[in-house]
């Protein structure tokens, strides 16, 4: 995974390995602080932060921050829970409640789309625990970061990829105006 908090909650991956890199390579101090996409956006607009990591461009983020070359493609899917069928495009999710992540990328592309029945959560991995509990049938979710909480909770047998909604890229960011940083 990209960056994941450890069994003792510590974390790790290769987010974490490439800022430990730059700051070996820079002398420049890095403070990482793993967070949940609102708080971490809420962060850098407010000055607690000088870059976010991980980061979507999409047209909502854009007047909001100065983005680096894309580093990764990831897949953003639907997932359906398995009693359901019928899911096979954007269209067809109309008339559902999804379950999206606070500040997640995907809840932009869904309202373009016409779709606003929206269901927040803080996390994926709470996303994956309402959907084995039922309490939401659908979601929107990053396809490595799904597959991850999927094998981690046990609870992947409750869910099929539906359709992949679009193709995302990560990248770097920092507040508009602040290439300096």
């Amino acid at each position: 995974p990209y960056v994941f908090r450890n069994a003792d909650g510590v974390a790790e991956g290769y987010v974490v390995d490439f800022w430990k890199l730059w700051e070996a390579r820079t002398g420049v101090k890095v403070e990482f602080a793993a967070t949940n996409w609102a708080d971490a956006q809420r962060r850098l607009q407010g000055g607690q932060a000088d870059v976010i990591d991980t980061i979507f461009r999409t047209p909502e983020r854009e007047p909001l921050y100065e983005f680096t070359a894309p580093y990764a493609d990831l897949p953003v899917a639907i997932y359906g829970h398995r009693t359901l069928s019928g899911l096979h495009g954007v269209s067809s999710l109309r008339g559902f409640e999804v379950g999206v992540m606070k500040g997640d990328a995907c809840i932009g592309h869904l309202q373009r789309n016409g779709i606003s029945a929206l269901h927040y959560f803080d996390s994926y991995a709470d996303i994956v625990s309402a959907g084995a509990r039922q309490d939401v049938k659908i979601f929107c979710m990053d396809e490595l970061p799904a597959n991850y909480y999927f094998y981690k909770s046990g609870n992947g047998k409750y869910f099929f990829k539906a359709f992949d909604l679009y193709q995302g890229q990560f990248r770097r960011a920092t507040r508009k105006g602040d290439l300096a940083t």
